[in-house]
């Protein structure tokens, strides 16, 4: 199997001006690129790298520098995500306890059932929603608006 990371498909993309769609299926024919069983990354990137310069009609060394700015630049842009999600969860560390600590006792009570029941329930929910998402044409007789609610809201007649 002949795999390609993103920041390849990004660097083709970038490309896409210096050759033909077509050419890309020589990618793809692992039999011609690989007679041989590539056992390592590096042995398998060796093939792939002149492969991908040739469909680009330049130069390997420029091909591998670039792939190289790539990599790196999805590696900065992966780790700026991570960074968004650790600050998100850092603010709901702070944020949470300061709501808590202002609620009655009977609106903590609420919160708490309903928080278990999704937490007990999520599962089965998402299990159920693909269900919906992916097999609609095997529920004839569901009814579309049942169908909808139940994506939109997780649970016929529960709003969201």
């Amino acid at each position: 199997m002949v795999m390609m990371p993103f920041e390849v498909l990004c660097y083709l993309l970038q490309e896409k001006h210096r050759f033909r769609p077509e050419d890309l299926f020589g990618l793809w024919d692992y039999d011609t690129l690989f007679p041989e069983p590539v056992g390592t990354r590096s042995g398998y990137w060796q093939v792939m790298t002149p492969a991908i310069a040739r469909i680009l009609r330049r130069p390997v060394e420029e091909v591998f520098m670039e792939l190289e700015v790539f990599r790196l630049y999805y590696e900065e842009a992966v780790r700026e995500a991570r960074r968004r999600i650790e600050d998100q969860i850092r603010f709901i560390h702070s944020d949470i306890p300061l709501k808590v600590k202002h609620m009655t006792e009977d609106e903590s009570k609420k919160m708490l059932v309903k928080l278990l029941i999704q937490t007990k329930i999520a599962r089965l929910l998402e299990a159920d929603r693909n269900i919906l998402k992916n097999r609609k044409p095997f529920l004839p007789y569901e009814e579309p608006e049942k169908i909808e609610e139940q994506q939109e809201t997780g649970f016929p007649g529960e709003a969201a």
